[in-house]
């Protein structure tokens, strides 16, 4: 892309061609989320069953693509130097999309990067003051009316609760319980499946069902309790080759000679294991070269907000290796940083 020497007004062109993507994305999710049946467009696989703003791809990928879009429109905003309503509107939009998506890596990311943004872009005034306003007041009516954000917040305490904490059997049954009275097409309550769990017994009187509810893991069944035993799995098999790494295709090698089914979900792992800690230094680089372009003209704010994103992003998961995110980072890498001082 650097080697076409794209006109400025292309890249403008392609830069607002992201932004109505993403807002095509919202206007059709909005349409499913009122009929939640015709839902054949959208990306399928995670979260079937729950009713939130999803898009045409997978909701972690998308939630950087919205957090980004973001920054976009407001570095646009604060370029013209005025309040645009529109502009507004959109970002007010956007934000209200993302908090509803499920996508928690561009949420935290958002909530991160959002303080450091108006610090480094805004003095002190009204539109600043406008603007915080607003996202904050957004913020909080989603915690209090958004059923998707509150309870992914609430699953991600309860997740890390469980982790440092570890689960009583009490709670191990009332979540058992829980989980199958929903489930139960007779409707039958919560105690009544915590009385079965509790009096199920085999021909010798053993308690079955209690004794596979004490057995169970709840913690690695999480989201976050899955991803903390996989990189534990990771670690061990990094330590063997820490300086150069297994090599290029090792990780696939590993998910099928061991239990190990899946990629670590965390890209400085993934680098790790492929090409030790060469390859994470050279990985490294890359963004130190683009917070570098940030110090030599500090009016861009997007050329350190565009790699803080990532670099936060990537401890969530393998975004360079997947495609949406990969192709994302690189669109934008040229965008941003092909300006005539490059």
């Amino acid at each position: 892309m650097f080697l076409f020497n794209f006109e400025n007004k292309i890249k403008k062109r392609a830069k607002n061609a992201f932004i109505l993507g993403l807002l095509t994305t919202v206007l059709f999710s909005f349409i499913n989320y009122i009929f939640p049946y015709q839902n054949f467009l959208f990306k399928t696989g995670h979260y079937n069953d729950k009713f939130y703003l999803q898009g045409f791809i997978d909701h972690s990928d998308l939630s950087i693509f919205f957090c980004f879009g973001i920054f976009l429109v407001l570095n646009e905003m604060i370029k013209r130097n005025k309040i645009n309503y529109k502009l507004c509107a959109l970002i007010m939009i956007f934000i209200t999309f993302l908090l509803n998506s499920y996508g928690r890596t561009g949420i935290i990311c958002f909530l991160i990067l959002f303080p450091l943004f108006m610090y480094l872009k805004y003095s002190w005034n009204k539109n600043l003051l406008i603007i915080t306003f607003f996202t904050l007041l957004i913020l909080i009516l989603s915690f209090i009316f958004s059923e998707s954000l509150s309870t992914r917040f609430s699953n991600t305490i309860t997740e890390l609760n469980d982790i440092i904490y570890g689960v009583s059997i009490e709670e191990k049954i009332y979540r058992h319980a829980m989980y199958m009275a929903k489930k139960d097409p007779s409707k039958k309550s919560i105690e009544f499946w915590e009385e079965r769990i509790l009096n199920e017994k085999n021909k010798d009187g053993e308690p079955i069902w209690l004794n596979h509810v004490k057995n169970s893991n709840n913690h690695k069944k999480t989201s976050i309790g899955k991803r903390i035993y996989l990189w534990k799995n990771y670690v061990q098999e990094i330590s063997n080759h820490k300086i150069l790494g297994h090599g290029l295709g090792s990780v696939n090698d590993l998910k099928k000679q061991t239990s190990i089914s899946l990629n670590p979900h965390n890209y400085y792992l993934f680098i790790l294991k492929e090409g030790g800690i060469i390859g994470l230094l050279l990985l490294v680089n890359i963004f130190y070269s683009m917070i570098k372009k940030y110090i030599n003209n500090r009016e861009k704010v997007l050329k350190i907000i565009f790699p803080l994103l990532l670099l936060f992003a990537l401890f969530i998961n393998d975004y360079l290796f997947i495609y949406n995110t990969l192709a994302f980072f690189g669109f934008f890498s040229f965008i941003i940083y092909s300006d005539s001082s490059s």
